[in-house]
């Protein structure tokens, strides 16, 4: 993999632990810097589940990232509609890039 292959740019979203109604804690999410990077699919999406009239499913992809772009310690990432979690910190690898494997989340919702 090489820097010149990074095609898609994907908005990298800071996670925050915030106090909730209810007295816990939830997730706020904030759009930072946008990133290059190269989305390959690994598996084939999961079956779905209903929860509240959505459809829900999960693909993991391998996200290849310019590592001149600081990753903080909780993100996420949208591209093209889905959502992405990372299943590990990202590994710096050479030629200057990032190789991490996410679970993709597609709920309906842009939240």
């Amino acid at each position: 993999m090489h820097i010149n292959e990074l095609t898609e740019l994907l908005d990298i979203e800071t996670g925050a632990e915030t106090p909730d109604d209810q007295g816990g804690m939830t997730t706020t999410w904030t759009k930072g810097t946008p990133i290059w990077a190269r989305v390959t699919q690994r598996l084939k999406p999961r079956s779905g589940a209903w929860e509240g009239g959505q459809a829900h499913y999960e693909v993991s992809y391998e996200v290849w990232m310019d590592s001149a772009v600081p990753l903080p310690e909780q993100f996420r990432v949208h591209w093209q509609g889905d959502v992405f979690y990372p299943l590990h910190r990202p590994v710096y690898q050479s030629g200057g890039l990032w190789k991490m494997v996410t679970i993709a989340v597609r709920d309906g919702h842009d939240d």
